[in-house]
């Protein structure tokens, strides 16, 4: 305790005298250096192994992070593809109806065969569109059973030998 008189008596409020800061900050590095010293090698093996173990741990809570984002995103694309075949085949429906309809006006000279070309193309386009979507369905659902890992159980009908 700083006395009046004492040589760092006016010191700022909250600090402490230059002797006593010295003391104390040198304090805890001249017990880490006895502490060491004392470490059985028993014991810092043991520290070591328990680093190891949360390291480990770290890094299995990185991989099951990581996998259940794969397997959240090949299901979502997965519905997102089986939304987008709904949405093809309302393009295809009306494609087919939209050609329906100008080729029967070109029938009645009320259209023009410009018309029924633009209208033909459409409706090949809109088609295409089924095929790319199917596509898409196939490749993510794919995508799902690998995440999941469900391609690596062979299915009953793959095991069967068929012989001609």
């Amino acid at each position: 305790m700083l006395m009046p008189g004492g040589p760092n008596w006016m010191s700022a409020p909250g600090t402490l005298p230059t002797s006593e800061a010295t003391n104390r900050s040198m304090a805890p590095d001249s017990l880490s250096s006895c502490r060491s010293s004392t470490v059985s090698p028993g014991a810092k093996k043991l520290r070591i192994a328990e680093s190891e173990l949360r390291g480990a741990e770290d890094e299995m809570a990185h991989s099951r992070d990581s996998v259940i984002r794969d397997v959240w995103k090949a299901r979502t694309d997965f519905e997102t593809s089986l939304r987008k075949q709904e949405s093809a085949a309302k393009l295809v429906a009306a494609a087919e109806s939209a050609f329906a309809a100008s080729f029967e006006a070109y029938q009645h000279g009320l259209g023009t065969y410009v018309d029924v070309v633009n209208a033909q193309r459409n409706l090949t386009a809109s088609r295409s569109v089924i095929v790319d979507t199917r596509s898409a369905i196939f490749t993510s659902q794919t995508a799902l059973a690998l995440s999941i890992g469900d391609l690596a159980k062979p299915s009953p009908a793959a095991r069967t030998i068929h012989q001609p």
